[in-house]
């Protein structure tokens, strides 16, 4: 079944009050477990202007969004730019089973690979979700990654529901992707 599901990415500094209500109710139903995401949009770190969301649309309805995140992290060969991926997510019950994660999946990595400002797309997931991304091209890394805390205070451990980290070629290939320690320059995402 084909159904016309619009992708519409939207900056952050451009978002209306109406669209963010509906984000975050679309996040609500999608993870009704996650307490963060009852009071806001985000999961750890907090909206940016230069953040977008690519929200899906199905007949002028939201029925799923992701969070695209701008970072410079710094690894031992220098800085790389990153679009950290995070807050995916699709209505349970308005998009069950008609392929609105996967296009809208499909319209963030053509914005890392076309936008000409992203080294790497980024993201964190469980192992759960990790064959599902290889399915659609994002690679497995191993380093050692460090992020901070809401204190300030630099971690290495990660939460057990996102312990994975996996990327996705932009201006660089995989292959470029530098080994040893990653520094996030602040919050996960």
């Amino acid at each position: 079944m084909t159904l016309d599901l619009e992708i519409v990415p939207v900056a952050e500094k451009d978002m209306t009050e109406e669209l963010a209500q509906e984000i975050m109710q679309v996040q609500q139903a999608a993870f009704p477990q996650t307490e963060e995401l009852q009071r806001q949009r985000w999961y750890h770190a907090p909206l940016a202007d230069d953040d977008l969301w690519f929200t899906v649309q199905l007949k002028g309805k939201l029925i799923g969004s992701t969070r695209v995140v701008h970072r410079r992290i710094k690894a031992p060969t220098g800085e790389f730019t990153v679009a950290g991926i995070g807050n995916v997510c699709a209505h349970p019950k308005d998009a069950a089973g008609i392929g609105a994660g996967r296009k809208s999946l499909k319209a963030v990595q053509k914005y890392i690979t076309e936008a000409g400002t992203v080294d790497f797309g980024l993201l964190f997931c469980g192992e759960r979700l990790r064959t599902y991304y290889g399915y659609f091209g994002w690679q497995l890394i191993e380093n050692q990654i460090f992020r901070t805390d809401a204190e300030g205070n630099r971690l290495a451990e990660r939460p057990a529901d996102s312990e994975l980290a996996m990327i996705y070629p932009g201006r660089l290939t995989v292959d470029q992707w530098p080994d040893g320690e990653i520094d996030l320059n602040g919050r996960d995402w």
